[in-house]
């Protein structure tokens, strides 16, 4: 946006003065008293008069100007009339007072000073009508002495001056450019500014996001109206205090949020915090929101005060939960006649006869499709539960022959893919964990590796003690995984690009259960990749069982 033009400002927009024609009246009066008083009534005639009339008119007619009443083209024309006047005085007063004719620089010094350099041209050339009508007017009578003997005070303290005030008016119209050219500035500055911010304030009440901001005495600088509904549904006032019931709860929709841990006291404490779920509204009517709380500084130590942001997430809360009841739901309703149907098969193939070949290779066929699919379904069920809320059958596990035994047939697959998997176990490895579970990780993490590395390549499997850590590592030689596709390997349903142009069986809930395992466990899981660099899990978990775990 460019800004506005820089033009000088015009002597007529100048702001006018009333010192100018007031002191020239005032001490026009002066010498005419001081005259009348000294040489008697008859020293002064009708030009005297009729110039102090002609200099009340041009001072009225300048208040009229100066308060806007009248137009401001009479502005150059009054210090004419006024020096005009003055020199029609000077025809009877200058011969009795020769230094009377100084009240001429006061319309010269009125030119230049409003009205600039020009003005000072046009004060230099009346400076020479007035020198002009002293020297051959013959105003004042010779004395013995030539007359510019006489006046040659007069005229240098009248060059002087008009030279000191021209000076001045060029220093004031030089000042008066750049206070115009500052303004100017500020003015586009700060139409720019009221523009961000109609802008801004504009976005932040179309967003359906709360946003409310506090300075550091906790008052209240600003809100939206998605804020402003939500304070009214939870009870709370813009201000931080309570309304006598105060829908506020934890994530669970039930436990009340303590008075001292609302967002606004503790973000007024100084706290910064990021997605902090909460419910608000009576029960049966309420919301979700993720809340945000930021500091806002001047410098590091002058706080300014504090923001607080609230996402609404109720819609994303209630599609999750309506997904895990659906996987819940389906995923029981589907075990129970999958299990059905594998008992049945097996009862069946024993009343087969054993010369029935046909009819046993294709029951064995089904039954292998049948367990692979109760193996997705109770993937699912795994899938649909957490980490926190997972049963553990602790006891001391000897990690050596469970790896073993997991691994039996993964040797099978992996010699058939063409794919060298080696295995190293600490010898005499104790864990305290649920050997199924982590049969469940070797497996998952270990069927992995083998199915996306392509032949020829390698697998190698590592188990040892590390301080008071069990510790597991599976690294593969594979097409490695990018960034985003690493940000996205533990979530539930992920599948990666290869896996889904290679066509590579699963439905991607493996590595969720896996992080959901560990996490029970009191472990953590890492993951390093490279894109056609292979990838490589390690796991940790605590070689006595979960804290405060019940064995």
């Amino acid at each position: 946006m460019s800004g506005p033009s820089q033009v000088p400002r015009r002597h007529a927009d100048r702001p006018t003065s009333m010192v100018w024609p007031v002191s020239t009246l005032v001490v026009s009066v002066l010498v005419t008293a001081s005259i009348l008083v000294v040489d008697g009534p008859d020293a002064e005639g009708w030009p005297t008069a009729l110039g102090l009339v002609v200099l009340t008119a041009v001072a009225s007619v300048k208040w009229l100007v100066h308060t806007g009443r009248l137009s401001q083209r009479w502005r150059p024309l009054l210090p004419v009339l006024s020096l005009a006047a003055l020199l029609w005085m000077g025809t009877e007063i200058v011969p009795v007072a020769p230094t009377a004719a100084l009240v001429v620089t006061l319309p010269l010094l009125w030119l230049a000073f409003e009205f600039g350099t020009t003005g000072a041209l046009l004060a230099f050339v009346g400076l020479l009508a007035v020198l002009q009508m002293l020297y051959s007017g013959g105003v004042v009578p010779g004395q013995g002495e030539p007359l510019w003997v006489q006046y040659v005070p007069l005229v240098l303290l009248g060059l002087g001056l008009l030279f000191g005030g021209l000076q001045l008016a060029l220093e004031r119209e030089r000042r008066e450019q750049r206070l115009t050219e500052q303004a100017d500035r500020l003015r586009a500055t700060l139409e720019a500014s009221e523009d961000q911010l109609l802008l801004m304030k504009t976005l932040l009440d179309t967003v359906q996001v709360t946003i409310v901001a506090y300075d550091d005495a906790g008052e209240q600088i600003w809100d939206n109206p998605d804020a402003r509904a939500l304070a009214a549904r939870a009870g709370i006032r813009s201000d931080g205090t309570a309304e006598p019931v105060v829908h506020y709860y934890e994530a669970d929709r039930v436990t009340p949020v303590p008075p001292e841990e609302y967002a606004i006291p503790r973000a007024h404490r100084g706290e910064e915090f990021d997605a902090q779920l909460a419910w608000f509204g009576p029960p049966g009517d309420q919301v979700a929101y993720l809340l945000y709380a930021r500091q806002i500084h001047r410098t590091p130590e002058d706080r300014y005060g504090y923001v607080i942001v609230g996402i609404p997430v109720t819609d994303v809360l209630d599609s999750v939960r309506a997904r895990e009841e659906f996987l819940t739901t389906v995923s029981h309703e589907l075990r129970t006649p999958l299990t059905s149907i594998i008992g049945y098969h097996e009862l069946i193939e024993e009343e087969l006869d054993a010369d029935d070949v046909t009819a046993l290779s294709m029951l064995r066929i089904a039954q292998r499709n049948a367990h692979v699919l109760l193996s997705r379904v109770s993937q699912l069920i795994q899938a649909s539960g957490t980490g926190e809320g997972m049963e553990l059958k602790l006891r001391s596990v000897d990690v050596v022959e469970l790896t073993d035994t997991t691994l039996t047939q993964l040797h099978h697959a992996a010699d058939a893919a063409g794919i060298d998997l080696t295995v190293q176990v600490q010898p005499g490895l104790k864990a305290t964990l649920d050997p199924d579970r982590f049969a469940q990780v070797i497996d998952n993490l270990v069927n992995n590796a083998v199915k996306y590395t392509p032949a020829p390549g390698a697998v190698d499997v590592r188990l040892w003690q590390h301080a008071d850590d069990l510790v597991l590592e599976v690294a593969d030689t594979g097409p490695g995984l990018s960034e985003s596709e690493q940000s996205h390997v533990f979530e539930r349903f992920y599948r990666t690009a290869s896996a889904t142009e290679q066509a590579v069986q699963g439905i991607g809930v493996g590595l969720s259960v896996v992080k959901a395992i560990v996490e029970a466990h009191g472990g953590v899981i890492e993951l390093e990749s490279n894109p056609g660099a292979g990838t490589r899990f390690e796991v940790r978990l605590p070689l006595d069982g979960p804290p405060q775990a019940e064995v």
